[in-house]
């Protein structure tokens, strides 16, 4: 749960988040301070503070410094504060006056850096690393789900020259966001994006590996568009979109992965056939479907591929998507 806009709301110091703390205590709509207790975890005194009412908890350790944190779930917003921030603010609350708090959020970003700074030789003394229109891409991203709401897995992978595999770096984005995103200039990084429609998807949606050698803004980019159109990978050949026609470098021969999911994710279809059509749709020719895939031979004097594919599952659902002209071939 994250905080939205502005908010100006009372502190409460809730000892150490235990049950008993919050027993008698008034917190309802109210910033409940926890020192962690011995043996309290961040779950339990987040569950406590919800029941009593609290608006929001800042939960901190006794122990001098940063820590991490993590709880399955959250109503409310939870803070974490260092042991030194969190000692200050229960201090002030000891002291009996009443106490304020300023709370600012932003839950869901206009912008995002994926930014990375690689150096050669020894480690610069300078550490700063200017962000502007002269050291960085720029580029509007549009994240589209087919409900509200649904949360994705945004995924960048980065390689420098002698880098064959990376750890990949992903973060939560809401489906429905329209964002600017930055990258760094850096002529021999390669960058690799990647976006999973939700987190148990193993298949994501990808783009081509890219190199930002110099600053400017590109073309705007949209993931998870639907229907989603026809595409192909780097490993495979690119495809090329001229206007609203898209060409696969794929050959003569293409294997379709085919997907079918409804409003909560995949589901097992009972029946999934495919055709494809060379004149636009006014023929149609059944091809072979197995284990998810439309196996098709295109004729040598094909230009265009119209694709047809239907599905239904043990419930009696039931989808028949035609896309024309999907694709071109070379």
């Amino acid at each position: 749960m994250k905080i939205s806009g502005s908010h100006t709301v009372r502190a409460v110091d809730a000892g150490g988040g235990t049950a008993a703390d919050f027993a008698e205590l008034d917190v309802r709509g109210k910033a409940a301070v926890v020192g962690l207790a011995a043996g309290v975890t961040p779950d339990e005194a987040l569950a406590n503070a919800t029941k009593a009412g609290a608006g929001y908890v800042i939960a901190y350790r006794k122990t001098p410094g940063y820590w991490i944190a993590s709880v399955k779930s959250a109503t409310i917003p939870l803070m974490i504060a260092t042991g030194e921030d969190g000692a200050r603010l229960a201090g002030l609350l000891g002291t009996g006056r009443t106490v304020k708090l300023k709370l600012d959020g932003t839950p869901v970003s206009p912008y995002v850096y994926n930014v990375m700074f690689p150096q050669t030789g020894a480690v610069s003394k300078n550490q700063t690393y200017p962000l502007d229109s002269s050291t960085t891409v720029r580029q509007t991203v549009r994240y589209h789900g087919n409900r509200a709401g649904r949360i994705a897995k945004d995924t960048v992978y980065r390689y420098r020259p002698w880098q064959s595999a990376d750890i990949e770096t992903t973060n939560e984005v809401r489906l429905g966001t329209v964002r600017t995103e930055y990258y760094n200039v850096s002529a021999d990084t390669r960058i690799w994006h990647a976006v999973h429609p939700d987190w148990q998807a193993n298949r994501p949606q990808w783009n081509s590996v890219r190199t930002f050698a110099e600053a400017g803004k590109l073309p705007a980019e949209d993931w998870l568009r639907q229907v989603v159109r026809p595409a192909t990978s780097a490993q495979y050949g690119l495809s090329a979109r001229t206007g609203d026609q898209l060409t696969s470098g794929a050959g003569r021969t293409s294997d379709v992965s085919l997907t079918v999911r409804n409003q909560e994710g995949s589901v097992t279809s009972g029946v999934l056939k495919a055709w494809v059509s060379y004149d636009d749709g006014s023929s149609w020719k059944e091809v072979k479907v197995k284990h998810g895939k439309a196996e098709i031979r295109h004729p040598k004097k094909a230009e265009c591929v119209s694709l047809r594919v239907l599905a239904s599952d043990a419930a009696g659902n039931r989808i028949d998507q035609t896309v024309l002209r999907a694709y071109g071939l070379k």
